[in-house]
């Protein structure tokens, strides 16, 4: 929902150029000139089918999304490269880099420097800006904390970690250090075992 005379005022149409993505690539540019919200409610619900737009043109919509994500990120003056982007998108489908730490290093270092660039070009409101890439922040590290408690140690120096967040994080990155220490130990002594009775085979 928004207000025809907003758009009016500062010449907002649809880009023919942007199709199956119009939309989205409208909305992310409107937000440069006034504010914008999600309603917390279910307004709408559809169907999903193998002619859907979204499932017929895919690949199209992706491109189009790609070329959107270049832009705000151009805005914001903090793309140099096709990798960047590429990683940008990846934490945004689902905040989730699996266990590599050097992937979750990279992905607050980030973070990071979308929040200096947005605090410096004040594109998007700071606040609201900072408590979304904090829960994406905890979400990187704790789908990450098989790896152990060196995903801990990441966490908890980016600018991004809560109180809350940390206690979460370092109990996860715990219990799985714990779990592949457990998994050495039995091993070792399953190794010891088998060592001990070989002999006994050939006597």
């Amino acid at each position: 929902m928004f207000r025809k005379s907003f758009f009016d005022k500062y010449g907002l149409r649809y880009d023919e150029n942007c199709p199956y993505a119009e939309d989205y690539d409208l909305w992310t540019k409107a937000l440069n000139y006034f504010g914008g919200a999600n309603i917390g409610e279910v307004l709408l619900n559809y169907r999903v089918h193998e002619n859907a737009v979204s499932v017929a043109k895919a690949q199209i919509q992706r491109d189009m999304h790609r070329r959107t994500i270049k832009r705000i990120l151009t805005e914001l003056d903090v793309v140099t490269s096709d990798e960047e982007i590429d990683f940008h998108i990846k934490i945004g489908m689902n905040y989730n880099l699996g266990e590599n730490l050097d992937d979750i290093k990279k992905g607050l270092s980030w973070l990071g420097r979308l929040y200096a660039a947005n605090e410096e070009k004040n594109i998007y409101p700071q606040n609201e800006l900072n408590d979304f890439l904090v829960k994406i922040a905890y979400f990187l590290a704790y789908n990450g904390h098989y790896a152990g408690l060196k995903i801990y140690n990441e966490y908890k120096k980016s600018i991004f970690a809560t109180e809350e967040g940390k206690k979460k994080i370092f109990e996860a990155c715990f219990r799985a250090d714990r779990k592949k220490l457990k998994r050495k130990i039995q091993g070792f002594f399953n190794n010891l075992s088998l060592k001990s009775f070989l002999p006994h085979l050939f006597k």
